[in-house]
């Protein structure tokens, strides 16, 4: 009863009901920073992670220079305009060795003619030569000098028929040898198109290769920019997670810091301290006045606990020892004692 009295006379009831608003204040934030560290190392796990997977995406970029495909795409042009050409020059030979072969045919026609009638004039000169006596066709005498005047006129016709024979043949071999000629050349450029038709699907194989390659490029250039503002994203997050951590920490020792000074062994315990003397001097003199100074009150502060100790001159010393009047006596010094001391707070 007597702590109670003295706890009621000091407030100390407000002193230990701030103390447990500090301690679940101190709880609550003590569950928070845990909370908020655990974020904090999750956040930082995945900044690692990404940082990691940042270094090999790097790595893995190949860097196809641009310049490659334009240097493709030049070569692939020249490569068609070449082919073009070549197609162009095979319609040409074609259309030459076709108009050439159809000289040679008409060559070869009129050759064949020729051939006919050097055949005809052949076989009438071997008729005439067997001709003799009467005329087959009239009954005639055959005379010597007809027969040799139809035989030179046999003789002109066949020289002038071998001649113009030798001239078609002439002409065909001639033209015979333009197609075989352009027929050579189809060939060349036969094989000139086959080689630039392969080194053309090469290059457009490579042109493919190297679009693939940027396209691959570019999509690995935008996974890098969304991670590194995603590393961006949770650094900044990580730092704010930091300073509330610092900031929770620094609420926390306020905390533990005004935990410490409400603390019985805190502000109370100092308060007590500094009102004992007062209180010991101000219950002296009001034992001189209510008791001539034979009832002494005393005041003691020990490990945290205010105390109170009654001294009777010309009795005990103790409260026990102390009959019903002269504790009523020392209840009335404490009190005022008190009320003075305790009046200003």
């Amino acid at each position: 009863e007597r702590k109670e009295l003295l706890s009621r006379f000091l407030g100390l009831e407000r002193f230990l009901h701030v103390d447990a608003i500090i301690r679940k204040n101190l709880s609550d934030w003590k569950q928070f920073l845990t909370a908020v560290e655990m974020e904090a190392s999750l956040t930082e796990a995945s900044v690692k992670s990404e940082k990691a997977l940042l270094a090999e995406q790097t790595r893995a970029c190949t860097h196809p220079d641009p310049a490659q495909l334009e240097h493709l795409q030049t070569q692939e042009v020249k490569l068609s305009e070449e082919i073009r050409s070549k197609e162009r020059l095979l319609e040409e030979c074609t259309i030459e060795k076709n108009k050439f072969l159809r000289l040679a045919e008409v060559w070869a026609v009129r050759s064949a003619k020729y051939q006919e009638r050097i055949s005809h004039a052949e076989n009438q000169k071997a008729r005439l030569f067997k001709l003799a006596g009467k005329c087959p066709v009239c009954l005639s005498e055959i005379r010597e000098s007809d027969k040799q005047k139809h035989l030179e006129e046999i003789e002109s016709v066949l020289r002038l028929a071998v001649r113009k024979r030798s001239v078609c043949r002439r002409k065909e071999k001639k033209y015979r040898g333009l197609v075989r000629n352009i027929e050579q050349r189809e060939t060349e450029v036969k094989e000139e198109l086959s080689t630039l038709r392969s080194e053309k699907e090469l290059c457009l194989k490579k042109m493919h290769e190297v679009r693939q390659q940027i396209e691959r490029e570019k999509m690995i250039v935008d996974a890098l920019d969304e991670r590194r503002s995603s590393i961006r994203k949770l650094s900044r997050m990580h730092h704010v997670q930091r300073q509330c951590i610092a900031a929770i920490h620094e609420e926390r020792e306020f905390l533990e810091t005004c935990q410490r000074i409400v603390h019985r062994d805190g502000l109370p315990s100092f308060i007590c301290a500094t009102v004992v003397p007062r209180l010991n001097a101000l219950a002296q003199e009001y034992s001189e006045l209510f008791t001539g100074g034979e009832i002494q009150v005393h005041f003691r502060f020990d490990s945290g606990d205010l105390d109170v100790e009654v001294c009777n001159v010309h009795g005990g010393r103790g409260v026990v020892d102390q009959s019903h009047g002269e504790l009523r006596l020392a209840g009335l010094i404490a009190s005022f004692a008190l009320r003075e001391a305790l009046a200003p707070y």
